[in-house]
């Protein structure tokens, strides 16, 4: 079986994006930050501002990555991964991975970042990844009694 990531082309995406959607829907349910709904997204990918990289073996759709291209706040130029998706991520990973730093490279990009669930982090540190931030969460219906809270700040403090 062989693998292979290609770029679509922003209408290509929206011709196909009856068979590319489920794959889409699958990855932003997992979005830490709640970011960007699917119709932003399509909109993105409308207007040229996100791009689509698909893997496919010769038979099926293996996975679906938006990207997106930008400039951050240190000046650097980044390729972000919005959101991927697939099964069996095992088959297609190193052919994505290859595929991200080509198009990074390409484009002289200084970085390909991406947000994702702790077990991303694990399997993407044997790619060369390494975590450069942490997403924290606290539900503000969750009780913390007031000692402890200062016993947290003070150690904070020391």
């Amino acid at each position: 079986m062989t693998i292979h990531c290609t770029e679509l082309a922003g209408a290509d995406t929206i011709e196909f994006w009856a068979e590319l959607e489920p794959f889409v829907i699958d990855a932003l349910a997992f979005d830490l930050y709640n970011s960007i709904t699917l119709k932003d997204l399509r909109r993105q990918i409308e207007t040229g501002f996100a791009r689509t990289l698909l893997c496919a073996d010769d038979d099926r759709l293996l996975s679906v990555t938006i990207l997106q291209l930008f400039k951050n706040t240190h000046d650097e130029r980044i390729l972000h991964v919005v959101c991927t998706a697939g099964e069996d991520s095992n088959a297609w990973l190193a052919c994505l991975i290859d595929s991200l730093q080509s198009m990074a490279k390409q484009e002289n990009c200084d970085a390909v970042t991406m947000a994702g669930r702790p077990g991303w982090a694990r399997k993407l540190r044997n790619f060369g990844f390494k975590t450069d931030q942490v997403h924290m969460r606290l539900d503000p219906n969750v009780s913390i009694r007031r000692e402890k809270r200062e016993q947290v700040t003070l150690a904070a403090v020391r």
